[in-house]
């Protein structure tokens, strides 16, 4: 939510996201794909992340000293237009076919 927030407060600055500046969110909010421009976002396995610390609460409930362990979850970058790749990518298809 905090980069929907960002993108109402560049636009208040008169900066155009991503042609002055470039953004990204986390956790890939349904919003995210629905806002002006889509926001390029970060998406978490948040249920593999659920079940993980679920795990890991009931282990140190049942044994008393249980070793803390560290686990580290994949992440998904979903590249929209906030971040410019896409208009990039455009530029750069233009390029080659006008050759």
């Amino acid at each position: 939510m905090m980069a929907v927030g960002c993108l109402s407060a560049l636009a208040d600055a008169g900066l155009r996201v991503p042609h002055d500046i470039a953004l990204v969110g986390f956790d890939d909010i349904p919003l995210a794909r629905y806002l002006t421009p889509p926001l390029t976002t970060v998406r978490q396995q948040i249920i593999e992340l659920g079940r993980t610390g679920l795990e890991q609460l009931v282990s140190s409930i049942e044994k008393i000293a249980a070793p803390v362990r560290t686990q580290t979850l994949d992440c998904e970058v979903v590249v929209r237009a906030s971040c410019g790749a896409m208009q990039h990518k455009v530029e750069k298809h233009s390029k080659t076919n006008n050759r």
